[in-house]
């Protein structure tokens, strides 16, 4: 069986190195990319079956990522890398094709799990993810899951923006 590929896409050379080295030791392939023209380059070179995208507080650039490897293969799996606020770019990414979201910092054990669902490999093969069973992770990043009243409101917002 040949191992998954994954690619790391981060402008922080440190955070992608370690996490690069943590995921071979587990036996992927990884490939890191800083930018979304390396991005496109590895996909044209060694297609990814899963890429980890870092989305960066304050920063649309992860999203824009996303779009531009939707366009080139809707069949590339992307795990969204969230961290304290990005929950919402979380969300957009989603209803943009994201498989799922991780909350930042990582834990590895969650992050390979997740890779290994996303390319069919995993405990178990759930459908794709969907805005709606987003919620609860998204919501655990915003650290209050009873907000059902809020969710409604902001996948109605969403909605607004992207369509």
């Amino acid at each position: 069986m040949q191992p998954i590929k994954v690619l790391i896409v981060d402008d922080e050379p440190d955070f992608t190195e370690i996490l690069a080295d943590r995921l071979r030791s587990w036996g992927f392939s990884v490939a890191v990319a800083a930018n979304d023209l390396e991005v496109l380059e590895t996909i044209a070179q060694d297609r990814p079956d899963v890429v980890l995208i870092s989305l960066q507080s304050g920063q649309g650039r992860g999203l824009d990522t996303l779009r531009i490897i939707k366009d080139r293969d809707q069949s590339i799996e992307v795990l969204l890398l969230t961290g304290k606020g990005t929950a919402l770019a979380g969300m957009a990414g989603m209803r943009l094709g994201a498989f799922d979201c991780l909350p930042q910092p990582l834990e590895l054990g969650l992050l390979i799990d997740k890779i290994k669902t996303a390319c069919g490999q995993g405990r178990e093969s759930p459908p794709r993810s969907s805005l709606a069973l987003a919620a609860p992770t998204v919501f655990s990043l915003a650290g209050d899951g009873s907000c059902g009243w809020l969710w409604s409101e902001m996948v109605s917002l969403l909605d607004r923006l992207l369509l």
